[in-house]
């Protein structure tokens, strides 16, 4: 069985679901993290998992970053959100966007992979952005979606996905997020 296999039959039960919280938070924080992502309004319990780890761990944790900086300097802060699945490969698809899948966007592709052209267009996005940003410390410019300066009233972001870029607050539960401590190492 292929370790991918193996992953998703261990997420086929709630039971596990209600168990990985445990070990990942805490018995103290399981209930409380159970009612805010219930197994049931997911297609599984593995796609729970990954939503409110991903909430937990990245999402949550770039807008306690982001206001920090915002308010420790005058500079603007530009936060995004990476939410592209790489769709030529139906393993890579199934597996939708997850943490650090954006590298071949910045160092090329290799391997065997081949890009689809909305992976393209993403990738010149993120060149766009990432550019503009070292050369002028602003990421906008050229026809390129506006990327929203952070803020703590707005919880402004770039949202870097296959259809468009986005501004606007996360659907993530970041001032839950704000009340549970992460065990540490969290990972």
């Amino acid at each position: 069985m292929s370790p991918r296999a193996r992953l998703r039959a261990r997420w086929r039960g709630k039971s596990s679901y209600t168990a990985a919280i445990e070990k990942l938070f805490g018995a103290d924080a399981r209930d409380r993290i159970l009612a805010v992502y219930p197994a049931s309004a997911y297609a599984t319990p593995r796609d729970a998992f990954a939503q409110l780890t991903t909430d937990a761990e990245f999402t949550c944790q770039s807008r306690r970053v982001a206001r920090a900086l915002s308010r420790a300097q005058k500079e603007p802060v530009y936060r995004y959100l990476f939410n592209h699945a790489l769709e030529n490969d139906p393993e890579l698809k199934a597996l939708g966007p997850t943490h650090t899948v954006e590298h071949p966007f910045f160092f090329a592709w290799q391997g065997k992979y081949q890009p689809s052209d909305s992976d393209r267009t993403v990738q010149r996005y993120m060149a766009g952005y990432w550019t503009r940003m070292a050369k002028t410390g602003n990421p906008n410019g050229g026809d390129d979606p506006e990327w929203p300066a952070y803020s703590t009233e707005t919880d402004a972001y770039l949202e870097i996905g296959a259809t468009a870029a986005k501004s606007g607050p996360a659907e993530a539960h970041c001032d839950f997020w704000d009340t549970v401590p992460l065990l540490w190492p969290h990972v």
